[in-house]
């Protein structure tokens, strides 16, 4: 059996018009995850994914953290696994807008701090849900760590505003803090909706000589992260893989 959302509470619809989803079979699973992965390709782009056991195994249990207010997760293992396709499926059938930052030549910590500011004035500000999929050869500088690994333990990066940024973010939140009594402040609604609504995906390759300092140095990775070790597909997942290929070929 596969799993899928929250177990208890309120459970989102994973494709839309059916109820809220707990433990489904896999004939049920396939279906709708191919439903929305057919959707997904018809509104971005192609994915090329087969959905081999593990791939459902793979993509229900990073909906299922995914799902969660403020759901982080660590992904550990080799490249070339299918993780950031599978956080995409994940992040798509939760309405979820998956952002990654776009690499260029010219890429810097000032490109980066654009982007983060641009993610919390969304999930702070306008409560749009997000998901921030950050992967190695992203890591230009190792403040870009140190900036997520504040978000995730506390949902704010000390140093990336200044106060003549922050007062007008703030400002558009002095209407619902009215209608709030579990904060005291507009800085606190702010952290709270980006809490509630950002998730981050922190995708490490476990080889790489920097992955153990990466994580010693930021310990919101293990502690407040779920953690998906996945450094490969089985034998068998690459026979199906091999056989779906050559069936498509040959039809």
């Amino acid at each position: 059996m596969y799993f899928l959302g929250k177990m208890g509470g309120s459970i989102p619809q994973i494709v839309k018009g059916t109820p809220g989803l707990g433990r489904v079979g896999k004939q049920d699973l396939v279906h709708m995850i191919d439903t929305e992965l057919r959707g997904y390709e018809r509104e971005f782009k192609a994915l090329n994914i087969h959905l081999f056991d593990e791939v459902l195994e793979l993509i229900s249990y990073v909906e299922r953290v995914l799902s969660k207010p403020g759901g982080h997760l660590l992904l550990a293992g080799r490249a070339g696994v299918g993780r950031r396709t599978a956080c995409q499926l994940a992040s798509h059938m939760l309405n979820k807008t998956f952002f990654s930052p776009s690499m260029s030549r010219d890429y810097s910590m000032k490109e980066f701090k654009r982007d983060l500011k641009l993610i919390l004035q969304k999930t702070g500000v306008e409560a749009e849900k997000v998901c921030l999929y950050i992967e190695d050869h992203q890591l230009i500088s190792s403040e870009i760590l140190e900036y997520v690994n504040s978000l995730i333990s506390a949902g704010e990066s000390p140093g990336l505003y200044s106060p003549e940024e922050l007062e007008p973010i703030l400002s558009t939140l002095h209407d619902e803090l009215r209608n709030q009594y579990e904060v005291k402040t507009t800085f606190e609604l702010f952290v709270r909706r980006v809490q509630k609504n950002l998730s981050i995906v922190v995708s490490l390759d476990n080889s790489h000589p920097q992955f153990l300092q990466h994580c010693a140095s930021n310990p919101a990775l293990y502690n407040k992260c779920s953690i998906i070790w996945h450094e490969g597909w089985s034998r068998e997942a690459m026979r199906q893989v091999a056989q779906k290929e050559m069936k498509d070929e040959l039809a």
